[in-house]
């Protein structure tokens, strides 16, 4: 489950979700609109590493660890990558309502308890990633259009 959330998957997903949704007749640019959701994840993923340095939060025990993981623990990069792509993939396709947050919703938690059955998070790590995915995905609803269809 944890792999779902790595970038060799998520980046080509995201950026085939992107240029399957494009739509040049509703006045998008299909390059722009191809390229969002890659951004969106890429961007988030870069602000939720930097928290994480800022937070500095220890991993559970090494002797729990069933992977090596890498850097802070708190919050999940794994949970956040997958909230944020699943969110950036919904909103791709211009979906309202609960399912842009019940699908990151559904996402952060199938990737979040792998990681801590794996060992290598606190729930409370996990807990933090898709709040923080999601407030991401709704601060880039609001200062880029062309996920939320009014452009």
């Amino acid at each position: 489950m944890s792999a779902l959330a790595e970038p060799t998957a998520v980046y080509p997903l995201l950026l085939g979700v992107g240029l399957r949704t494009a739509n040049p007749a509703l006045g998008r640019s299909v390059a722009v609109h191809a390229c969002r959701p890659l951004l969106v994840v890429a961007s988030g993923a870069a602000m939720r590493r930097a928290l994480s340095r800022r937070v500095a939060r220890a991993r559970p025990p090494s002797s729990a660890w069933l992977v090596e993981p890498k850097g802070y623990s708190l919050p999940s990069r794994h949970t956040t990558v997958a909230a944020l792509t699943v969110g950036a993939c919904v909103r791709s396709m211009t979906l309202r309502g609960s399912p842009r947050w019940l699908a990151s919703a559904v996402a952060a938690v199938a990737v979040g308890t792998s990681r801590v059955w794996l060992g290598v998070h606190w729930p409370s790590d996990v807990l933090a990633g898709w709040p923080f995915a999601e407030a991401w995905l709704r601060l880039t609803d609001a200062t880029c259009p062309i996920s939320s269809g009014r452009a």
